[in-house]
């Protein structure tokens, strides 16, 4: 067990270096928060445990149980077989609670009994329980999902067809076109259904171009009102924090289905043939429409009607009937950064600041790299 964490350990850090090289990218290099790129990192499952020895462990069981999709015996295992080694590695030194001796200036415990190994655990036991029982819990909207509800719309409606002929494929291509646009830019801008509904032409500019970066377009996207977190304003009331962000969204082909750049252009094309005039400042971006097919341009659409078409197309695309749970206004969130989190490719994951960032989190939370705040682990665990 601790042979194979191991090799996997060394095999993840190879991958690193071997893209950063590939990609002459140093962003994550200059990223304080990104362990790859410190030296102690390499050796964090060696007999005599470090610093970031925690982190790793929390990394390589949120690797085999969520992204292998393994038993939570797994995680039990893997905890079993590091604490063994790291029980007997040096007397009594490494038992017990992990923690820094300011004294001696060295780790001391078993990084067993950190907090982030900790708050992995608990949220995964959590996560069993409401499996376990009869609470429906929100699925994640993974990338591979993304695409199979693609690949059904564009069967249903493909990209540039024709126009519509009749009432009913007009609604039709509304439907189709809209939710592409929403659901590619909630997954990439990890939004919530209230805060993306309310976004309007003045907050969204379309095809900027940045000199720096050889003249790409994008869009610049500036989401207002972002739920934050709560805190405690009095005994028996909490505080919301809104915060806003400014996202700019470029042309990523290869991300298909989640390419909001190339959704959004058509569907905003297309409401602008509608309108038979540009999209003025306060015209919604995801308007409504009405039973006899007319938009709503300062209507937006309502919650009920996005969770009616996420479960539309979620069973249209086959995908629905192979979960345990539903697909809720939150899928997207959970699934943007579920991905850029854990399952990007190996150089191309974001870091924990990065991630926090994106998905507004606050800034007063207290995170680490690899095992995410309970509210966050448990984003990422469903």
């Amino acid at each position: 067990m601790v042979v194979a964490a191991q090799k996997w350990h060394s095999n993840q850090i190879a991958a690193f270096w071997a893209s950063i090289s590939r990609n002459g990218s140093l962003d994550d290099q200059d990223d304080l928060n990104n362990p790859y790129i410190q030296p102690e990192f390499a050796s964090a499952f060696n007999k005599i445990p470090n610093s970031f020895s925690p982190t790793a462990l929390a990394m390589y069981i949120t690797y085999k149980c969520i992204h292998q999709k393994l038993k939570s015996g797994t995680g039990d295992s893997i905890r079993a077989a590091f604490k063994h080694m790291w029980d007997q590695s040096s007397g009594d030194l490494y038992r017990g609670q992990w923690h820094f001796n300011e004294d001696k200036q060295q780790w001391e415990g078993n990084p067993i009994n950190s907090a982030e190994v900790a708050d992995l655990t608990k949220a995964m036991k959590n996560k069993g329980g409401a499996q376990g029982g009869d609470r429906t819990h929100s699925v994640t909207m993974s990338k591979e999902h993304m695409e199979k509800i693609f690949a059904w719309s564009e069967a249903i409606w493909p990209s540039g067809s024709i126009p519509a002929a009749d009432l009913e494929q007009r609604k039709l291509k509304i439907k189709h076109l809209e939710f592409r646009g929403f659901s590619s830019t909630a997954w990439t801008i990890w939004s919530r259904c209230f805060e993306l509904v309310k976004l309007r032409k003045k907050d969204l500019m379309i095809d900027q171009e940045n000199p720096r970066s050889f003249g790409l377009k994008y869009h610049a996207l500036h989401l207002l009102d972002r739920k934050g977190w709560q805190s405690k304003a009095s005994k028996h009331e909490r505080e919301l924090d809104l915060r806003s962000n400014m996202y700019n969204l470029y042309d990523r082909p290869d991300l298909s289905a989640c390419n909001a750049y190339r959704a959004l252009n058509e569907w905003i094309c297309f409401l602008e043939e509608i309108y038979g005039r540009p999209l003025e400042p306060d015209d919604y971006i995801f308007p409504a429409m009405g039973a006899n097919g007319i938009i709503q341009p300062r209507e937006p659409l309502s919650h009920d009607t996005v969770q009616k078409y996420i479960d539309e197309f979620t069973s249209g695309a086959g995908i629905a009937q192979g979960t345990a749970g539903r697909f809720s206004t939150h899928c997207f969130r959970r699934g943007g950064a579920q991905y850029y989190f854990m399952f990007a490719p190996v150089g191309q994951r974001w870091s924990l600041r990065k991630v926090r960032w994106w998905g507004g989190w606050a800034e007063g939370e207290h995170v680490r790299f690899a095992c995410l705040p309970p509210t966050l682990i448990l984003m990422c665990m469903h």
